[in-house]
């Protein structure tokens, strides 16, 4: 029994993900659906600049979690450096931590 109840647990996404995707409602099969954790991370548990944004936006509007406060605090930022905001990228289904994965054109 405990065996099939925490199998459920393994697959489970987390909660950040879901507050992330009802936010954004990024294009199915893009870079950021791709990444999954990676979206926020480079490799758990080490955050790239975006995760970090993310987690320093959550302690600022006073949670101990990701909501849509916290994202939208920092989605008019460019936390990749690669002209295109937090917003854009996501979006589009790109990474905002990674300035490799950008939306085609000019910012």
């Amino acid at each position: 029994l405990i065996a099939v109840s925490s199998s459920g647990v393994l697959h489970a996404e987390p909660a950040f993900l879901t507050t992330l995707k009802d936010t954004y409602r990024w294009p199915t099969g893009t870079d950021v659906e791709k990444a999954s954790c990676n979206v926020c991370h480079a490799g758990p548990p080490k955050r790239n600049d975006f995760g970090k944004a993310v987690e320093e936006s959550w302690a600022n509007v006073g949670g101990d979690t990701v909501t849509v406060a916290a994202l939208e605090a920092i989605q008019n930022d460019d936390t990749d450096g690669d002209g295109y905001t937090n917003a854009e990228e996501l979006r589009q289904g790109f990474l905002p931590g990674d300035a490799s994965s950008t939306p085609n054109g000019v910012p």
